[in-house]
Order: C-alpha cells, then structure tokens, then sequence
C-alpha cells in the first residue's frame, strides 16, 4: 500500500521481539534465529525503500550471517539466498557494484543447487535472482553477460507462465523490459522493440484490472518504445529490480 514508514515502524518491531527469543536458551532457539534473520531481510528492505541505505546494509548483513550460521537446511538456505539477493540490490544502491555481482552470484549458486532437487519450488527464485544478475552485470558495463542472465530468466518465466499466468506473467514483462534496454546498448534494436512491445501488452493488460497499481510502469514502457521508435535512446533501460520477495522500481 506503499506505507513505507508504517511497514519500517512493524519489521523494526518484529526484529525487537524476536532478539531476545533468537538469543535464550530451550530447544526453539535455532527457529528463533531463523525468524529473527527473516525480519532482518525484511527491515533491510524497508529501509531500502526509504532510502537509508547504511542502515539497510547493516540489516542485510545481519540477516546473512545468522543464516549462514545455523544448521544447514533448505530453509536455512532458501532464507539465505533471498537475504543475499536483497544485500546485493543494496550494495548496488551504494554504488559498489562488484561486490554486489558477487553477492547476488552467490545467490545464484545457492538457487541452482536447489532447483535442481526440486524444480517446480525454487525456478521461480532462480529466475528472479537471475534477473538481478543481469542488472548487477549491466551496471558494470557487462551487457553480454547482463543478456544471458536475462535469457535465461525470461526461458525459465515463459515455462512458468505457461503453468500459471497470473502468477508469474508480470515478472517475465519485468525482465524482458530489462533485456530490452541491454540488448538496445548492443545494437540490438529490432529483438530491443519487440522485447519491449510484448512487455508492454503485460502491463496493459494487467493496468487495466488495476491501473493504480502499474499506470506507472505501462507510461515508462510506452515512453521507451516511442524513443524506440524515433531511434533515441530509451528514457529508462534498466529500471525493474525484482529482489527477493519484493518489486522495486
């Protein structure tokens, strides 16, 4: 609903109730620590949104290390690699864009050793992550690994759409309006256009059940075809971030 400070007053709350039960004693203190780490991921990307962003790293990186130091699960690695996914979109807002590469890579990894035991669970996150892999990538100026990555996720989304459109349909636009900025720096302008055009057929669609909600995204998209169009250079070429359970833009 966009009540940014409302959600950074209850995740401030939540990592405040949950410390001290995350560092007693009993036998649930390990689900605790994982608890606590989630609420840190979350107050991390609350203040994300509100642009404190030193304090958002402290966050995440908490976040990452009480993951990282509990027993090895799929929960504890699901947890840790949307935290490092979000750490990553972070470092990026501080301008430290290797060491988010490396971060985000990380992620990848963690998402791929999981996908292959069970697909139909963790593709959906792989592709995200990727997604993110293909920002990190082009903000260094890597706009051939930049694409790849972002291949990659709109072939995984597609096979997802086809299982659930409503589901899955307005994170492949995202993504293919990303590659269409990457492939427009390489010269690419004809795949550029229609990447863009079938985003925009995404975001019409679903604007008109909820104009509200993405009147913004379908004017950025119609304001890139149109310099498409002229053969100037796109308004925005990477705009959609999709981290960890969260949509910025």
């Amino acid at each position: 609903m966009n009540r940014h400070r409302a959600a950074l007053a209850s995740a401030e709350r939540a990592v405040e109730l949950l410390t001290p039960l995350a560092e007693g004693p009993g036998d649930e203190v390990e689900s605790f620590r994982w608890a606590l780490a989630g609420a840190l991921d979350n107050l991390a990307l609350r203040l994300l949104h509100l642009e404190s962003h030193e304090k958002a790293e402290v966050a995440g990186r908490r976040a990452v290390e009480l993951f990282t130091g509990g027993r090895r699960s799929a929960r504890a690695e699901q947890g840790l690699a949307g935290a490092l996914t979000n750490l990553a979109v972070i470092e990026a807002n501080l301008d430290r864009g290797a060491e988010a590469l490396a971060t985000v890579r990380r992620a990848e990894r963690i998402w791929r050793r999981l996908s292959a035991d069970e697909p139909s669970v963790y593709l959906p996150e792989l592709a995200l992550t990727l997604n993110t892999v293909g920002l990190r990538h082009a903000e260094l100026g890597q706009l051939d690994a930049a694409v790849a990555a972002a291949d990659e996720a709109v072939g995984i989304f597609r096979d997802l759409v086809r299982a659930s459109a409503v589901a899955f349909e307005f994170d492949l636009a995202a993504v293919l309006a990303n590659l269409s900025g990457y492939l427009w720096q390489l010269g690419r302008r004809t795949e550029a256009f229609q990447y863009n055009a079938e985003a925009e057929e995404v975001f019409d669609r679903w604007g008109g059940a909820n104009p509200q909600a993405f009147s913004v995204h379908l004017r950025r998209l119609r304001e890139n075809i149109a310099a498409m169009r002229a053969k100037q250079s796109p308004v925005d070429l990477r705009r959609w971030e999709l981290g960890a359970q969260s949509f910025n833009s």
